[in-house]
């Protein structure tokens, strides 16, 4: 059984308005672990990890084939960024909260 061509792929909408291919992927266990240990440290699930490491690392690659695309992948990167960020700022609001005495929390 070979691999069919993008055109040729079931394509799930989502719900987003953005069409999204569904896959089924084998990873080596030391692989698995690193990238789990990975989305849990920067508040991903697993599927955003290996998301937003594919476009870190295809987005260069991608980008030079594809200059109509640059604008959206900065966007997308941009995004990516923001959203990090707030989510780091809320683990460190948590953090923070559960480590005040309980009579000076609000």
């Amino acid at each position: 059984m070979g691999m069919k061509a993008p055109s040729e792929r079931k394509v799930d909408q989502h719900g987003s308005g953005r069409e999204h291919h569904k896959s089924m992927i084998r990873f080596p266990l030391a692989i698995y672990e690193a990238l789990w240990n990975s989305a849990q440290n920067e508040g991903r699930s697993f599927n955003a990890e290996i998301l937003h490491r594919l476009a870190q690392t295809l987005g260069e690659d991608f980008a030079a084939e594809q200059p109509a695309a640059q604008p959206v992948l900065a966007e997308m990167l941009a995004q990516m960024r923001e959203q990090t960020g707030l989510l780091r700022d809320l683990v460190g609001l948590a953090r923070d909260a559960s480590s005040q005495p309980d009579d000076l929390r609000v």
